[in-house]
């Protein structure tokens, strides 16, 4: 008759076979939910206040020279708020209300500023997330010329 066959032998030699592809999208899916919980905690970086997430942001139709400058806003690092670190001066204060200088004063916090950032914004005192995050806001860099600044970023 037929032969018998071991099941219990025959199951243990099975290999299997696992991806290269599935593999690389557990590990990069692993690696992303790992980054992301690390940024979660930087709860004082200025750029995690405008992007809570690590996907990034998407790309713009602007030039060279105005996507860097967007991206010195983001980051909250622009010659007016920090030239003093290139002269070893102190920290600028703001000539009306005297706290230090920084792109969220500026863009959102500044009494001197609040009729102009209502014109341009829509607000008085608009989130930075509003301005600066995903999408941001054309009319940033608007603003930030009628404040004479926009060669100081």
């Amino acid at each position: 008759m037929g032969e018998i066959i071991n099941v219990k032998a025959a199951s243990s030699n099975v290999e299997t076979f696992v991806s290269f592809q599935d593999i690389d999208q557990v590990l990069k899916q692993t690696i992303l939910i790992k980054w992301q919980h690390i940024w979660d905690l930087e709860l004082n970086n200025k750029l995690h206040f405008i992007q809570p997430s690590i996907a990034g942001f998407q790309p713009n139709n602007l030039n060279r020279r105005m996507s860097v400058k967007l991206a010195r806003l983001r980051l909250g690092h622009t010659y007016f708020s920090h030239k003093h670190l290139l002269y070893a001066d102190p920290a600028p204060s703001c000539s009306s209300c005297s706290t230090v200088i920084s792109v969220r004063h500026i863009l959102c916090e500044c009494p001197k500023y609040r009729v102009l950032r209502r014109k341009y914004f829509g607000k008085a005192y608009p989130d930075l997330r509003d301005i600066l995050g995903e999408p941001y806001n054309a009319n940033v860099f608007s603003f930030v010329h009628d404040i004479n600044s926009i060669h100081s970023i």
